[in-house]
């Protein structure tokens, strides 16, 4: 039997996250057809980016497929009145659930070690096929604007223009300080340009601060810049947080700690990276229950509450995001707030349900 239900929950999830995955392609493609068509873009080039597109298409859609398949699963066992012969075997509810909730645990850890090793790579390679063979671009390295970038030694970077293209910045600032989180010294340049195996900086003003007095220092010829920075550092620090896996996250926070500053968003980024995929659990806790309880007439309302669920769930994420990145909750309740509220749900289904 638990067989028999595993098997008929995993025919119905992969069918619904496949239909929800081609969904969501078609209509970004429908949305962007004509920009690929006035590039003149090759069909295989637009058909591989939509195939590195798919692992971040895939984790996201995977709450809802599991949502979706614990429905139509419960409504096809009522239907078939198996619901009525399994509790006239004397076998409870959440006995015959527990596969369900097995495979719900192991595809969270599925998950979570997708959104690490596969989805950070593929969704590189995606944009990069993207803006140089689809889009016709130069380069897929865009200029990044107002650039803020913590350094290996705990220097602060501020460039109003960094261009990956030709590895220079424009309008640089670096910001030295001590053990005590006292400035030091500020470098201010025109240009940092990569030369070989370092940057030089021109046009540089640096301001050195002890106790209470100030000294100032021009150079009009080149400067070497003694740091361990390189282009592809600068050229990282323009990528969002959900685009780095968790170790990239984790050194940057720690380099922002040691700069003084306090990397609330990026801290709550990073406690979201495991709290997300628990989703894929937690959504089954409360929804499986429930779906055992619908019939045959139940099936457009399942199919509905579904959609309810799976908006009220994403909706209490992004607000509990939201509240971390304005700190007015910790990281851990503000990434947790979602898993929290609806795990309790589903602990209430589960005792309701219980025989």
């Amino acid at each position: 039997m638990k067989r028999y239900i595993l098997k008929s929950f995993i025919f119905h999830f992969l069918w619904c996250s496949f239909s929800f995955l081609m969904i969501f392609i078609i209509v970004d493609l429908i949305e962007n057809v004509d920009k690929y068509i006035d590039k003149s873009a090759a069909f295989g080039d637009v058909a591989l980016m939509y195939l590195y597109f798919i692992p971040w298409i895939f984790v996201i859609v995977s709450p809802v497929g599991l949502l979706l398949a614990a429905n139509f699963t419960g409504i096809s066992m009522a239907k078939n009145s198996e619901v009525i012969a399994v509790k006239s075997a004397g076998i409870s509810s959440f006995k015959f659930a527990l596969p369900v909730y097995l495979f719900g645990l192991f595809w969270s850890v599925v998950i979570l070690l997708f959104g690490e090793f596969v989805v950070p790579p593929a969704t590189q390679l995606q944009k990069e096929i993207k803006d140089v063979k689809v889009l016709k671009r130069r380069t897929s390295k865009r200029a990044i604007n107002y650039l803020n970038y913590i350094g290996e030694n705990g220097e602060t970077y501020s460039i109003r223009t960094y261009n990956p293209k030709n590895n220079t910045g424009y309008d640089v600032t670096i910001v030295t300080f001590d053990d005590s989180l006292r400035i030091v010294k500020r470098v201010d340049a025109r240009t940092m340009t990569w030369i070989d195996d370092h940057f030089e900086l021109n046009n540089t003003y640096i301001r050195f601060f002890e106790a209470e007095k100030e000294s100032v220092v021009f150079y009009d010829r080149p400067l070497v810049l003694e740091a361990p920075e390189k282009p592809v550092d600068f050229e990282k620090a323009g990528v969002d947080p959900n685009e780095m896996g968790f170790f990239d996250l984790l050194r940057y926070i720690r380099k922002s700690e040691r700069s003084g500053r306090n990397p609330i968003r990026e801290r709550t980024d990073l406690i979201m990276k495991f709290t997300f995929p628990l989703s894929n659990l937690i959504i089954l806790l409360f929804s499986f229950p429930f779906a055992l309880r619908l019939r045959k007439s139940g099936a457009a309302l399942g199919f509905g509450i579904s959609f309810v669920v799976a908006f009220l769930y994403f909706s209490l994420v992004r607000i509990g995001q939201s509240l971390g990145y304005n700190d007015s909750l910790s990281p851990a309740m503000a990434a947790n707030i979602g898993n929290i509220i609806f795990f309790s749900l589903g602990l209430i289904m589960l005792f309701k349900y219980r025989d």
